[in-house]
């Protein structure tokens, strides 16, 4: 599959217009018997199979039209499944990927109220005895309401070793000492709810550890990994989205009984932005071509470049639109509200460049 297969695209954006239409649990169920639940893995998963370009740009598809849908399968797929296919014992694939199994959603938490930096990482696990226990908080974590289950990194500190065991932990949502806290109101992704998560002495079993103690920063680095990707092609859709808003009212509007359309201005601006993004496109192919799952420099850089350039392709398309495009509820303001955390969300882009910093003046 690649961009310029208008069959497929087009079936995609007709879909992601039809899950509009569906309430949150209604559009999880149909994603799942379709196949999104899991669609990069096997059809003993219920799954598609798809490769990991098929699956970027399925995903960046679905963003054009329905933000929301785009997020549940790019966070389930990328961020979620892939950690437990990957490091996961068979009890735990068998538990939270089964598609047989009702459905069941995950979500990853690593944000705390100080910060997601290692050293600020205080939900952590004491040994008493022979068992751990977890407490602590995580916050800003996505569907704190209609996750089943989630993805903690935690950090366990061994005195005898003196040192962190940062350790990726599997728990069930309905655990009595698990509790969420208040839906937090946001600027954009208003269909997506956001909240902290609390964990009060919550007893860990072998099974709730995924991939063993002292592997969390391999699970998380492996996860971060595909959630840039995920991040770039969610950009890309609402990038071309907003794109499309905005050639739609130029080319219907007039100027001083002058046609927008012919405003050599006009027309340059819409044409650099048709052109960053198609090297953004370009700049997704590359990376998925170049992908490495233990090396995250390139989707790092990606992920940094095509959101950035998102959230200055919805400015410039907003202001093409004039006043209108300032009026609460039209599609473009909400495209350039919803773009806004593209380049906070999974590293923010000045955490990005001082990761390439450091490798460039090591």
């Amino acid at each position: 599959m690649k961009f310029e297969k208008k069959e497929v695209v087009n079936y995609l954006k007709s879909y992601a217009k039809h899950l509009k239409t569906k309430p949150y649990k209604e559009l999880l169920k149909q994603l799942k018997s379709d196949g999104y639940y899991n669609m990069m893995l096997g059809s003993n998963f219920g799954g598609m199979n798809m490769n990991l370009e098929d699956s970027v740009i399925a995903i960046s598809t679905l963003a054009e039209e329905n933000l929301q849908a785009a997020h549940f399968v790019s966070g389930l797929n990328l961020i979620v499944h892939q950690p437990i296919n990957k490091f996961g014992s068979t009890l735990q694939k068998e538990k939270y990927l089964e598609f047989n199994n009702a459905l069941k959603v995950g979500t990853l938490a690593v944000n705390e109220p100080d910060g997601a930096g290692f050293n600020q990482i205080k939900c952590s696990l004491r040994k008493v005895d022979d068992n751990f226990y977890l407490s602590g908080i995580k916050s800003l974590i996505s569907n704190i309401n209609d996750a089943d289950y989630v993805l903690v990194f935690s950090n366990y500190y061994d005195s005898d070793k003196d040192c962190n065991n940062y350790t990726m932990l599997i728990l069930d949502m309905d655990d009595p000492n698990i509790s969420v806290g208040k839906k937090e109101s946001k600027m954009g992704l208003d269909n997506i709810e956001v909240g902290d998560i609390y964990f009060k002495n919550v007893l860990i079993k072998p099974e709730n550890i995924l991939g063993g103690i002292g592997r969390g920063f391999e699970v998380l680095s492996y996860a971060t990994n595909y959630m840039r990707l995920g991040i770039a092609a969610v950009s890309l859709g609402i990038s071309k989205s907003a794109y499309s808003e905005a050639l739609d009212y130029v080319k219907s509007r007039k100027i001083n009984g002058i046609e927008m359309q012919k405003y050599q201005d006009v027309r340059f601006k819409l044409s650099s932005i048709y052109s960053q993004i198609k090297v953004m496109e370009m700049s997704i192919m590359y990376a998925i071509s170049e992908f490495d799952e233990n090396d995250n420099e390139n989707s790092s850089i990606l992920k940094r470049f095509v959101s950035e350039n998102a959230k200055k392709i919805c400015d410039d398309c907003l202001q093409l639109c004039g006043g209108n495009g300032y009026i609460k509820g039209i599609r473009i303001e909400e495209l350039y509200r919803d773009v806004r955390i593209m380049t906070i969300l999974g590293g923010t882009s000045e955490t990005i460049l001082e990761g390439v910093s450091r490798k460039i003046f090591r």
